[in-house]
């Protein structure tokens, strides 16, 4: 059992990690693709899925919390029942961080207490999910954003291709 716990762990731990590095790479390439300074629209797009998504603004204080204090899983069931059917063993595993048992300073105040108006827990599985799910929702607005440039780069590398090969046959 603690070696699935740890397992579970480090696999949340590895994507809040991951995504807070593309999350923070944003802005940057967004200025480096649209060669301007202003970063605004990126800023808004992120701002917009803190404020729209509960997951989100729950998986980014379980990320702050991770990097500074403990490890997210608090808590953890395993279960197995069988089908109706009686034909098949259905095994399930529910992995939770319970406010309850956060004795750190370092998870945001406004989080927990919305955690607490939902239950008092959070389930790890579901919300990384729902998270991830976020991350790729954002990642589809943020190509929408660079899609004219990205289309004249294609147009350029497409361009120079044809009177290279034109010029060297």
């Amino acid at each position: 059992m603690h070696s699935s716990v740890n397992l579970i762990d480090r696999k949340i731990l590895h994507i809040l990690t991951c995504v807070r590095l593309y999350l923070d790479s944003l802005c940057s390439h967004y200025r480096q693709i649209m060669e301007r300074e202003d970063i605004s629209p990126i800023k808004k797009l992120l701002a917009e899925r803190y404020d729209e998504s509960y997951e989100y603004r729950v998986m980014e204080a379980v990320r702050n919390y991770v990097q500074h204090a403990a490890l997210p899983v608090t808590s953890a069931s395993f279960g197995s029942r069988w089908n109706d059917e009686r034909t098949l063993r259905l095994e399930s595993i529910e992995m939770k961080l319970n406010i309850k048992e956060i004795v750190s300073d370092k998870f945001k105040r406004k989080i927990l207490v919305e955690i607490e108006r939902s239950g008092g827990s959070v389930d790890l599985i579901d919300s990384t999910r729902d998270y991830f799910s976020q991350i790729c929702e954002l990642h589809i607005r943020f190509r929408d954003a660079i899609s004219r440039p990205k289309t004249k780069a294609e147009e350029d590398i497409a361009s120079v291709q044809s009177t290279w090969l034109s010029e060297f046959p």
